[in-house]
């Protein structure tokens, strides 16, 4: 219950649905095995749950709110079951194999087993793991419901399942400890009782040489882990000084003087205008830089230069409803690239610059230089409908796919 407090208060709402699954089970479990203490288990998770409202409906009210920004995405199988499971057995699931970590784990679950009362633990468990082997190798809608309080997303729920495991990785330490001990101690007493027919083994000694052993084999078995996280932990660097420079803070603040209120406004996400919302009251198209942009919105990044004379690109501006461009050369990571559509804007006939400030400058499109004009726009655009919530976030009624990985920030 403290976790779940903490998690929603300062940390991150995912680990509240840890908690819940395992209050949920637990309280399960106390039903079954201790009918007496029913009614304390019942008063406890009933206290905890007014708490949860006094001190969570504030923020769950306006997390409710800020949902309405975000675009549904059904996000596509990336490999069959068999391969969620082994995703799951090996922790890695678009990362490195953890075999150390997986032993742990099983190592886990015989201490969990070896101890009756903790079985219930296996339910929350079980659970999450289900629904990540079922939306890493699904499509099916049918399941959307379950999926949908953790965004349809199923890097999201293998999330809830790793933490979830992690009290099970800690038990398999804990299992490894004690063999550990239990063979030191056996070890110790036959040195001793060799010691007194003549041998001068010394336990201490011998302890400290296995420990070392130990202590260097993990470590050196753990060198591909320390790699691999060096690179992921390089592809996070951020460049030197602010993301956003002063300009790029300036225009994005005062974005609400020159766009619309419903109006979306192409924007790539790795140069910091992902906060241009919560700047300036106005919706990017792509609203956080780590989400894959879509199919369409991926065409417009890379071939805008091609909408008078590419249709495709053409349809998938239209379609996305875009008149504003932002552009600017901040980088929110060291390793990010602008854009490939987005690098010449200035020489393009059909954008209009509209603001610039510094670094950062606002552009329109002007569709009646472009086939089709204006009545194309009006057409296509009638595909999206305006979602309840906050201006600017529309639903395409033509949904289209991700953008393979990789083309991300």
């Amino acid at each position: 219950i403290a976790v779940g407090a903490v998690a929603l208060v300062a940390v991150h709402p995912s680990l509240v649905f840890v908690v819940v699954a395992i209050l949920l089970f637990w309280f399960i479990s106390t039903a079954v095995r201790l009918r007496v203490r029913i009614f304390r288990a019942t008063a406890y998770l009933l206290v905890a749950g007014v708490l949860a409202l006094v001190i969570g409906l504030p923020i769950i009210t306006q997390m409710l709110g800020e949902a309405g920004r975000v675009s549904k995405v059904v996000w596509p199988a990336d490999t069959n079951r068999v391969g969620a499971i082994k995703d799951i057995v090996f922790l890695n699931h678009g990362s490195t194999p953890q075999p150390i970590l997986s032993a742990l784990v099983a190592l886990g679950c015989l201490a969990l087993l070896l101890r009756f009362r903790t079985w219930w633990y296996f339910g929350p468990v079980l659970f999450f793991a289900a629904m990540t082997v079922y939306t890493l190798s699904s499509n099916d809608p049918k399941f959307l419901w379950l999926t949908s309080p953790f965004y349809d997303d199923q890097w999201r729920i293998f999330g809830i399942l790793v933490m979830l495991l992690t009290p099970i990785a800690g038990l398999g330490v804990a299992l490894a400890s004690d063999s550990v001990r239990w063979l030191l101690v056996r070890g110790r007493d036959r040195l001793r009782r060799g010691s007194a027919s003549g041998r001068s083994w010394h336990p201490g000694l011998v302890t400290s040489v296995v420990a070392g052993v130990l202590v260097i084999a993990l470590g050196i078995a753990a060198v591909p882990y320390f790699t691999s996280n060096a690179v992921r932990a390089g592809l996070n660097t951020k460049i030197s000084g602010p993301t956003l420079s002063a300009g790029e803070v300036k225009l994005l603040s005062t974005m609400d003087k020159y766009v619309p209120a419903n109006a979306t406004v192409l924007n790539d996400a790795c140069d910091g205008s992902v906060w241009m919302y919560a700047l300036g009251n106005r919706m990017p198209m792509i609203r956080h830089f780590e989400v894959l942009p879509t199919n369409r919105q991926l065409l417009v990044l890379d071939d805008l230069p091609q909408l008078p004379t590419n249709p495709a690109v053409r349809q998938a501006a239209a379609e996305l409803g875009l008149e504003w461009v932002y552009i600017a050369d901040g980088r929110i990571r060291a390793g990010d690239r602008p854009k490939p559509g987005l690098t010449n804007a200035a020489s393009l006939p059909f954008l209009h610059l509209v603001v610039r400030d510094g670094n950062a400058a606002l552009y329109k499109i002007d569709w009646s230089m472009l086939p089709g004009g204006v009545q194309q726009l009006q057409d296509l655009s009638k595909t999206r409908q305006q979602l309840p919530g906050v201006p600017g976030v529309w639903d395409n009624t033509t949904p289209d796919g991700i953008a393979p990985l990789g083309k991300v920030c």
